[in-house]
């Protein structure tokens, strides 16, 4: 036990540490599409995906993203 602890906690500490250093994940200068899942429960999921067109700041909750909102029409396709 008292190796397991030894070994363990530093490796916690500094697990940690480098988490608090850590930016947080950002979808800034992105494109953005809003799309709900149907279900017995639909779910409204965010689509972000790279775009060169402008973006401007859109409330979403707590959070105020730089992104490109894009009707259905300007979404990016697969190709295929």
């Amino acid at each position: 036990m008292s190796l397991i602890r030894t070994v363990l906690q530093p490796a916690v500490v500094l697990a940690a540490a480098l988490l608090s250093l850590a930016g947080p994940a950002s979808a800034q200068h992105a494109g953005y599409r809003a799309l709900v899942i149907a279900g017995d429960a639909p779910a409204t999921v965010a689509l972000f995906y790279p775009t060169a067109a402008a973006d401007r700041a859109v409330p979403m909750g707590p959070w105020l993203p730089v992104v490109a909102p894009a009707p259905p029409s300007r979404m990016p396709s697969s190709g295929g």
